[in-house]
């Protein structure tokens, strides 16, 4: 779990299936030093784990990935120039699992990842 590490999450509201969330990057965590020198960018997967840690506080359960049918990176993610992300994220509950899309908006309202797939409790 990157929360608390690489992220803050200091919104994450809902109602009806819609969830909106607003998280702080860490501009000096270390993974942005390798991810790459002199110009770091938030690696993708981390968006992935930012989804799911989301799901997981909304839903007070732990969810892990279970399909992504249509996963899109956008725009990379300069901590320096956005150093906040905003989660638009609507979910269906059937059963044990979550059917999920999602979007993710830098600082300057730029969308720079898409997210449909399916979600199960850990």
């Amino acid at each position: 779990m990157l929360n608390g590490s690489l992220y803050t999450i200091s919104k994450c509201e809902g109602a009806d299936g819609q969830i909106e969330s607003e998280l702080a990057l860490d501009q000096n965590h270390p993974i942005f030093e390798g991810h790459f020198p002199g110009q770091p960018v938030l690696p993708g997967v981390c968006l992935l784990e930012m989804l799911k840690d989301l799901l997981s506080t909304y839903n007070g359960t732990e969810y892990m990935l279970n399909n992504g049918s249509n996963i899109k990176y956008m725009k990379m993610v300069d901590p320096r120039q956005s150093p906040g992300l905003t989660f638009k994220i609507t979910q269906k509950v059937d059963g044990d699992q979550l059917q999920v899309s999602a979007t993710s908006f830098m600082t300057n309202g730029d969308a720079n990842f898409k997210f449909k797939g399916l979600f199960v409790k850990e």
